[in-house]
């Protein structure tokens, strides 16, 4: 089906980070460090490490609260809003910031407070990016959605291996297929993304049709991909579910291309962050 794509790549991917979830000292040594990234945060909170209290086979953390995923799903749509970019914010904050991110978007891994804060648990899956990497999926969302460049996205898709060099789709073929998992952050207004919205995205991504029946012939899968895919598409579900509505381009343009914040929490981030840095 994909003959560019490097299966003995992106097995040894899948097996390496399945296998670091069986070690909860890898898991540990996560949250330690999303910990200390996100410590004193006004929305985003990560539970402590109990170092005396954790081994290979043992973690234990600090006790954290809140509501479950599905007791949320019924909170007002401004509470669900809220929740559903800090959620976003972290996702892009610890890829851009700390090239690093939780590869699980499980609803199971979120508490809410009522009073506005999301935890987030379970850092057995992280996926530690290289500079080059982050800056790849950088230009990617940026010329697919946030400064839309077909030129520059054949570019930098051929790459980074999403795409055969040389390959004879048209800029536009690669542009819309490639736009179709970034369309919610391409309007400079508010959007509001549905469950309807989130499936009918991934069904083009993964399914595709007949005006994408090149792409699996010519398309690929990086190996520092494969987990990040993980997490685009988690997002996408978690925030349909949510039925979140944000500018949502603003708020990425915020965090990936560092624009002036856009939204109160992100003002209340931008103020954290110039205390966080000089620590």
């Amino acid at each position: 089906m994909w003959p560019n794509l490097d299966a003995t790549a992106v097995t040894a991917e899948l097996r390496d980070r399945l296998t670091e979830e069986l070690d909860y000292r890898i898991e540990a040594a996560n949250q330690r460090d999303f910990a200390s990234w996100y410590r004193g945060h006004p929305f985003i909170e990560i539970p402590e490490v109990v170092d005396e209290l954790s081994t290979r086979r043992v973690l234990t953390t600090a006790f954290a609260s809140g509501e479950r995923f599905a007791v949320w799903e019924r909170r007002s749509q401004a509470e669900r809003d809220r929740a559903a970019e800090a959620i976003f914010r972290f996702v892009l904050r610890s890829i851009h910031d700390h090239l690093a991110f939780n590869g699980d978007p499980h609803p199971g891994n979120y508490l809410f407070d009522p009073a506005g804060a999301v935890t987030f648990l379970d850092f057995g899956m992280v996926k530690r990016l290289t500079p080059r990497a982050r800056d790849g999926f950088t230009r990617l969302v940026a010329a697919s959605a946030l400064d839309p460049d077909p030129v520059e996205l054949r570019q930098v898709s051929e790459e980074l291996g999403y795409f055969a060099e040389g390959n004879p789709l048209s800029d536009d073929t690669i542009a819309s297929f490639s736009a179709a998992l970034w369309s919610y952050l391409a309007s400079d207004e508010p959007t509001t993304i549905t469950p309807e919205r989130a499936t009918e995205t991934v069904k083009t991504y993964f399914i595709k049709g007949p005006e994408y029946r090149d792409v699996d012939r010519w398309g690929g899968l990086p190996k520092d991909a494969v987990i990040l895919q993980r997490i685009t598409v988690g997002l996408l579900a978690v925030l349909g579910r949510l039925h979140a509505t944000a500018n949502w381009h603003r708020i990425s343009r915020e965090l990936l291309l560092g624009d002036a914040p856009s939204t109160p929490m992100g003002e209340q981030e931008a103020a954290w962050l110039t205390v966080h840095r000089s620590k």
